[in-house]
């Protein structure tokens, strides 16, 4: 296998790199007021071809390969310190463009891809439910036939891009059959009679953008906005392999923004007359931090490299490899990279406490997992040898730089 990056690949990083840089330091905004100027960067990201990465040409997209998405986002959310600018490519090339990908008829696919593709719309997935969350074996939204339309009826939250998004691609329970079987997927356009948006609740993380929620009252779409009727549950979960992808270059990313922040925090501090990074013990934990990183890398690439477009991880080992490599992230991601020492001073409580480097960027930049641990359970937990001043303030200056 050949770890060298191709030309293209690295025209794209590079790419990626210059719109990231275009916006880094806006974050600190963006999470206080809980809005991000999101059309403009889909417009940045537009420019830079940095959209459709792997919707097929013929729709408008790039044609690219899921290891091509896997560089630009992971380039884009580190640059930035933002998460806000994954959501472009995400959009454009996740679930809700994947799933119209599965369209039985053309004119659907002819109709819709190509203005998601070019940023003019957005359209996200309707799926979690008030009473069972994203199990989709239990959904309540129903999608009834009448004529040579369908009346849909339910409740969907927790979207990100509600109420902005145009387009919704709506999981619900067709001819009233139970279970994977009656599961089936529908496009629900914002103008359409019955569809009622709301921004929904405020959220502590993965702020600038609201997450929020769709209300369906006799909804009435036409036969074409069915993607796929029930039935076709397997077909359909294959939409999210670029979503499980998603998330697993999220984590990467954030654990970069962590090594540099732990990185370039301790090459300024100073203790006992020289940079702590001088220290044995902390360039100890910075190494460990980084090759925690590094696999993570490889793992991603190795799931991006093996995936097909549009289509699950074709054998049962590399469908276990996906969930492996996943869930191995998550626990890198929270073990090693935030396990560098830290001690903030809580500005509000006059106190101290111990938080990682992690902790302490996602308390100041709004990212998922944003509270610095208030417990004395783990303000007494032992750390690392060097420890690391950050006030709640120079975690703002940093992220803002």
């Amino acid at each position: 296998m050949d770890f060298n990056l191709s030309t293209s690949q690295l025209a794209l990083q590079s790419r990626a790199r210059e719109v990231g840089m275009r916006w880094r330091g806006q974050y600190a905004k963006w999470d206080a007021e809980d809005e991000a100027p999101y059309r403009e960067v889909v417009a940045s990201l537009r420019d830079a071809g940095l959209l459709g990465l792997t919707i097929p040409k013929e729709y408008g997209g790039k044609g690219g390969d899921a290891l091509d998405y896997a560089i630009v986002v992971e380039e884009l959310i580190r640059t930035s310190r933002s998460w806000i600018l994954g959501e472009g490519p995400f959009a454009t090339t996740g679930p809700g463009p994947s799933m119209i990908l599965l369209a039985q008829e053309e004119r659907t696919r002819r109709k819709y891809l190509p203005p998601i593709v070019n940023g003019e719309i957005g359209c996200a997935i309707a799926l979690t439910e008030p009473n069972h969350g994203s199990d989709l074996t239990e959904l309540e939204t129903t999608a009834v036939p009448d004529g040579n339309d369908f009346i849909i009826n339910g409740h969907k939250r927790f979207i990100t891009g509600s109420p902005h998004n145009e387009l919704y691609t709506v999981f619900a329970r067709f001819d009233g059959i139970k279970g994977a079987r009656g599961v089936g997927c529908v496009l629900v356009e914002k103008a359409t009679p019955g569809c009622e948006l709301l921004r929904g609740a405020e959220w502590f993380g993965v702020r600038g953008m609201p997450h929020g929620e769709v209300i369906l009252t006799d909804c009435r779409v036409p036969k074409e906005n069915v993607v796929r009727g029930a039935g076709h549950f397997r077909e359909l979960m294959t939409g999210f392999n670029m979503e499980r992808l998603h998330n697993s270059i999220y984590s990467l990313a954030l654990a970069g923004i962590a090594y540099d922040e732990a990185v370039a925090y301790t090459e300024k501090r100073k203790s006992f007359g020289k940079e702590i990074i001088q220290y044995q013990s902390v360039y100890h934990d910075l190494v460990d931090m980084y090759l925690a990183i590094d696999v993570q890398r490889l793992l991603t690439w190795r799931a991006a490299a093996t995936a097909e477009q549009g289509q699950s991880f074709m054998s049962f080992e590399d469908r276990n490899w996906d969930a492996f490599q996943r869930n191995w992230i998550a626990a890198l991601a929270g073990r090693d990279v935030d396990g560098a020492a830290a001690v903030g001073i809580d500005a509000s409580r006059a106190g101290s406490r111990r938080i990682s480097v992690r902790e302490a960027f996602d308390y100041a930049s709004g990212c998922p997992g944003s509270s610095p641990y208030d417990s004395p359970e783990c303000a007494a937990r032992p750390e690392t040898a060097g420890e690391l001043t950050l006030t709640e303030d120079t975690v703002a200056a940093r992220v803002a730089a």
